[in-house]
């Protein structure tokens, strides 16, 4: 009989054998292993469930932080601008309605670098929907002729002196004074001309597609300009400067020849190359 059992229990790991299986060994449980209550009463003890709760609420807070129309920049105030257009440079950083958590103000600087009238920038973003945009434009020196004589003068149109350089410098500005008016030490000229006379000095090459050649002071009629070409162009002042450059633009875009442009009435006109008497006539585009 005893041998029939050993026999017996003998044949089931000759069975495994021959099929290729192997016996697995059962884990031992602890004797002192903690039952299912036990184990969770010891996790509740813990402060795991409280830890879970904590990190979600703090998710919740943070995704609330990120979504809020609250932080998302309403106001952008721009400073510094002479030349530029406030909204145009709100327009081009590109920020407005966006999350402050999400912008970065390097980037946004960058992208307005890119404008060819800003030579710097600095951009800042405050709590909890504001961003500050502080422009340093690009400003020629400006040199005041009058009388053969290049006089130096401030952003306010105060003469400070005669310029004693043998040679301007590359990026200065020269404007014709062709007004008659004696022009002195702490003289004041017209600071309305000068930065007219900066805005075209930058915005004609970019937009235009030419750099004045002269640009003159005739006093109460404002500026003139002289193209590379010849041609001269009434400016005027900066009333309805938008319009005028883009008459410019056009008739430059179709490639009218013109001897003489005036930009100041409301309705411009142009005397075509080579003509003379009655200048032709052009409605403003």
């Amino acid at each position: 009989m005893s041998d029939l059992l050993t026999d017996e229990h003998d044949d089931a790991p000759r069975a495994r054998v021959a099929t290729g299986q192997r016996a697995r060994p059962r884990r031992p449980v602890p004797a002192n292993a903690p039952g299912p209550r036990r184990a969770a009463r010891a996790w509740i003890a813990g402060g795991y469930p409280l830890s879970l709760l904590l990190l979600f609420g703090a998710l919740c807070a943070i995704w609330q932080l990120a979504a809020s129309p609250r932080f998302r920049i309403a106001n952008v105030e721009v400073q510094g601008t002479e030349v530029l257009d406030v909204a145009q440079v709100a327009a081009e950083a590109g920020a407005s309605g966006r999350s402050i958590w999400v912008v970065e103000p390097a980037a946004v600087a960058e992208r307005l670098r890119a404008n060819p009238y800003v030579e710097q920038v600095e951009v800042v973003v405050l709590l909890p929907d504001r961003m500050t945009i502080t422009v340093h434009e690009r400003r020629p020196e400006v040199r005041w002729v009058a009388g053969g004589t290049r006089w130096l003068v401030d952003g306010e149109g105060r003469v400070l002196g005669p310029d004693t350089a043998t040679q301007p410098l590359t990026s200065t500005l020269l404007i014709e004074d062709r007004s008659g008016v004696p022009i002195a030490p702490d003289a004041r000229v017209d600071p309305a001309a000068l930065v007219l006379a900066r805005t075209l000095s930058l915005r004609l090459p970019a937009e235009v597609g030419y750099m004045p050649q002269t640009i003159s002071y005739t006093g109460p009629g404002g500026l003139e300009i002289t193209t590379p070409d010849g041609h001269t162009i009434a400016f005027g002042d900066a009333a309805r400067l938008e319009e005028k450059i883009l008459v410019l633009r056009t008739l430059q875009n179709e490639a009218t020849p013109f001897s003489y442009l005036d930009l100041r009435p409301e309705t411009p006109y142009y005397r075509a190359a080579g003509a003379a008497g009655t200048p032709t006539v052009r409605p403003a585009p």
